[in-house]
């Protein structure tokens, strides 16, 4: 407990790394302390947990050197999703139930009176206190990831950052949060492109014109480089969870959103387009197909012309180009 809390909180520990801003795993272990002994390797969850270990270098550093405090909210941020996801992996671990002994060795040697020989009660032995090791070892670390996880939350609770807000309201449900980010995003201070999703998000509840808005806003901000297309044959494996292969690129999610809205306020030809959109994205949503089908069989003359504009967003996201004003047709 004491080594998660030094690890964010503390300022006194001395960097050896110089001017070079990388460093390995093992040498940011020795920065830290005693951190990395109390959230264990483990086999299932190396990626999560060097994730976790680096952040948290990278946050000491800032605070031992007086640097430039102004990345910590984001490093901050990182490193909540980071410890969310080990946690989540640590968990799954600590599922783990291992073979009894008396079944890991049920072919091994035995004596004539049926017991097992005492070189195989050795092996026994030792097969089962080194099982009970590594089940509290998952055990201990999972409790210590979830301590580090409740210091940094505790840690940031009352941050002003837009990430950090967002944050508190989508894992706490804190409304002071959410109202706090919206008053942010109404002064024209929130720019990012998934801030402004997740705002319009909240939003879709009661009002969703301004929805609409943001998630327009957001695709003008997306990157390029996070607009990828799925894989077709992983895609149609998960037809029953359409967004089970998302990965975290959010312009599914906002496109499925945009078509919903539109969808409602009868405006087909921009469902339509955006449902062609996700099609061009080897998206398997159930509604898309469902739009397309409404169109072909209400409105088939447009349908042409449509393909043209959907073709045409598509490049755009991918170049980083789309605007709002260049597609009138989402514009009505």
């Amino acid at each position: 407990m004491m080594y998660l809390r030094s690890i964010f909180v503390s300022s006194i520990l001395v960097f050896t790394s110089g001017c070079n801003d990388t460093i390995s795993l093992s040498d940011a272990c020795k920065e830290l302390g005693g951190f990395c002994e109390v959230i264990k390797a483990d086999s299932n969850c190396r990626k999560e947990r060097e994730s976790v270990i680096m952040t948290a270098y990278e946050i000491e550093k800032i605070n031992s050197e007086s640097a430039n405090h102004a990345s910590l909210p984001h490093l901050r941020y990182k490193q909540l999703n980071n410890v969310e996801a080990f946690e989540s992996c640590t968990y799954l671990q600590t599922l783990i139930e291992y073979k009894p002994a008396e079944e890991r060795f049920a072919g091994a040697e035995k004596l004539r009176s049926g017991e097992f020989t005492p070189e195989v009660k050795k092996k026994m032995a030792e097969y089962t206190d080194k099982k009970k090791e590594l089940k509290r070892d998952k055990l201990r670390t999972y409790r210590e990831i979830k301590r580090y996880m409740s210091i940094l939350e505790k840690s940031t609770k009352k941050s002003s950052d837009p990430h950090l807000l967002y944050w508190h309201w989508s894992r706490h449900q804190d409304e002071n949060a959410i109202s706090t980010l919206t008053d942010l995003y109404r002064q024209g201070k929130i720019k990012d492109y998934d801030l402004l999703f997740y705002i319009g998000t909240d939003m879709s509840r009661y009002d969703t014109k301004e929805s609409k808005t943001l998630f327009l806003k957001s695709l003008e901000s997306y990157p390029p480089e996070h607009y990828t297309s799925k894989n077709r044959m992983v895609s149609k494996k998960l037809k029953l969870n359409p967004s089970g292969d998302d990965d975290g690129r959010l312009h599914y999610d906002i496109l499925r959103g945009l078509v919903q809205i539109y969808f409602s306020e009868e405006n087909y030809d921009a469902a339509y387009v955006l449902a062609r959109v996700l099609k061009l994205n080897n998206d398997r949503s159930a509604d898309i197909d469902m739009i397309i089908e409404y169109m072909k069989k209400h409105n088939p003359s447009r349908l042409s012309s449509l393909d043209d504009l959907a073709d045409d967003i598509d490049d755009q996201l991918s170049s980083g180009e789309f605007t709002i004003k260049s597609n009138t047709v989402l514009g009505k």
